[in-house]
């Protein structure tokens, strides 16, 4: 009976170590903090030439952190060869008159973000087998977004973001890498924008301005690339 004891405790040590949640490394930073995980981000932003060696010299925490942080944790990490974040030029700004009061007409404020947003699911993508080289090559329309909750124009939303709303233009998808032997690779390819929110205000004619509503709005900042192993 004694020894039996002594098996439990020890079985009871080991599943308690087998269970308890891995404890991060002295040397890494904290990954709860966003602006530690967006400079991680930023580091695979327009880096083609040396990403996969970026995302592998990454730590698996660190990794974790940059798919919950993009909106990816649908990918298993493990599978993920490199991610890549192609960079658009910014769009153009529709100036509209700021909203004053008696005015007639709503006004944007509060603005909150940007929050950086991934569309899903991906615009396109491409899958093959090695060895050889795997080509991403396609053009889509991709244009800048918003919604709010009452009739505001979209010029008054502009101005209160500070970016056309109404932008729209043609992107060409091109990303190519070489798969090994035996191996199923897959390109896949997500537009990214930063989403903002903000409150809606009206400004009556003959009275004080009251909050009407609110809306959000979503600025196209390029491409993500997310290459994987899939077989």
């Amino acid at each position: 009976m004694k020894w039996f004891k002594v098996l439990a405790v020890l079985a009871l040590a080991v599943l308690a170590v087998s269970v308890a949640p891995s404890v991060a490394r002295a040397d890494e930073p904290d990954y709860s903090n966003p602006a530690v995980v967006n400079a991680l981000v930023q580091q695979l932003t327009n880096s083609e030439t040396n990403s996969t060696q970026l995302w592998q010299k990454m730590s698996p925490r660190a990794q974790t952190a940059i798919l919950k942080y993009l909106h990816l944790e649908q990918y298993e990490r493990s599978s993920i060869v490199t991610i890549v974040i192609s960079k658009a030029k910014p769009s153009s700004l529709t100036k509209a008159p700021e909203a004053g009061w008696y005015c007639g007409c709503y006004g944007v404020y509060n603005v909150q973000g940007p929050y950086q947003y991934y569309a899903t699911p991906y615009a396109t993508m491409v899958r093959g087998k090695g060895p050889g080289t795997l080509t991403l090559s396609a053009t889509r329309q991709v244009s800048n977004k918003w919604s709010a909750t009452v009739g505001i124009k979209a010029a008054e939303v502009s101005a209160g973001v500070g970016f056309d709303v109404t932008w729209t233009n043609s992107w060409t998808y091109s990303y190519q890498t070489t798969v090994p032997s035996g191996q199923i690779w897959e390109i896949d390819a997500y537009n990214v924008f930063n989403r903002y929110t903000y409150d809606v205000y009206y400004y009556p004619r003959a009275s004080a301005p009251y909050k009407a509503g609110t809306g959000t709005a979503h600025n196209f900042q390029g491409v993500a690339y997310v290459v994987r192993r899939v077989g």
